[in-house]
């Protein structure tokens, strides 16, 4: 301020006795309020976007600028505002760092470990959950899918390498797309059958039923498949498929060089039965018993049962036929 100016304020203070003045407690009030804005912008920073959190800094820093702003002219109260704008502004840089450098890294981690398994709308999902890959699994009730392509052999022995090439990467996506459109995880490609399973990494409820309609839904793709213009040259393709539901190990399995996300277990093993079986009943889609007692809204038929090795008792199979 200019010297006059500053004189004329300090005369006009002593004349109308409005002086300034500074609590004792005020250096404590201040350190809280950087300590709280510190802590608030930890949580706003690792929850919103970077956009939405630079927002609320700036409120911060605003709200804290407009208070010292009316404490000084309505009540002559001075408080110090640069240094903890200058701390909102410091740690809103450092937490924005940190949350690009570690937090993000591991959000584009689990990411690009999931996005080959998942549609795009669970990854997102998976990704806001915050659970991170790691190794090791969970014990955890699964409907596991089991679809493979019928008459391989006799495909392999009538096609070259090239059109077999597109006729089994054909029938695998029609699968892949199925399964992702319900919900499904993909979890393996073995030559001409694809691995699934529902309910992980989240829980899905209705996950036998999900299973189900997944595979009606493949059915229907595989029968477009058929219809397509360019396969009018190229044999009928038609697919089996298991489906079991029952408690497995789900999680990452291998080395901590590598490893994928996939489920071992007895109810695993079951549902691959069930797909192999499927040419032995003439029946396109086989379900285990439990799965035939979750699913809603689809019928299914009791067509006998399935002795397994290792099992007493044998096993109780249905065959699903469409909407009720």
């Amino acid at each position: 301020m200019p010297g006059v100016e500053r004189l004329a304020t300090t005369v006009d203070a002593i004349v109308h006795e409005r002086h300034l003045h500074r609590p004792q407690a005020a250096p404590i009030a201040e350190s809280a309020f950087m300590v709280a804005a510190a802590l608030m912008l930890g949580v706003v920073v690792s929850r919103v976007s970077l956009a939405l959190a630079s927002v609320i800094a700036v409120g911060f820093a605003l709200a804290f600028a407009v208070s010292a702003h009316v404490a000084l002219a309505r009540f002559g109260v001075w408080q110090a505002s640069a240094i903890p704008m200058a701390a909102i502004v410091v740690t809103f840089i450092g937490l924005s760092l940190y949350r690009y450098g570690l937090l993000d890294m591991e959000r584009r981690h689990i990411r690009r470990v999931f996005q080959r398994y998942l549609s795009p709308a669970m990854v997102d999902r998976v990704v806001a959950s915050d659970q991170l890959p790691e190794l090791g699994g969970e014990l955890r009730e699964l409907t596991i899918l089991f679809c493979d392509l019928r008459g391989f052999t006799a495909l392999s022995e009538r096609l070259d390498a090239a059109a077999l090439t597109r006729v089994v990467n054909g029938f695998l996506q029609a699968a892949t797309d199925a399964i992702l459109a319900h919900g499904g995880t993909v979890d393996k490609y073995v030559g001409d059958a694809v691995m699934a399973f529902w309910n992980a990494p989240l829980e899905q409820p209705e996950h036998a039923s999900l299973a189900c309609r997944a595979a009606l839904e493949i059915r229907r793709r595989i029968e477009a498949l058929n219809r397509a213009p360019e396969h009018r040259n190229l044999p009928r393709l038609e697919a089996g498929i298991g489906i079991n539901t029952g408690r497995c190990t789900v999680g990452n399995f291998g080395s901590t060089h590598r490893f994928d996300y996939s489920a071992i277990g007895d109810a695993v093993n079951i549902a691959a039965r069930l797909e192999s079986e499927t040419r032995e009943h003439d029946m396109a889609i086989l379900l285990g018993p439990e799965t035939a007692a979750k699913v809603t809204g689809l019928a299914t038929v009791s067509i006998g049962t399935l002795k397994l090795r290792g099992r007493a008792e044998p096993l109780a199979i249905y065959a699903l036929v469409a909407a009720a």
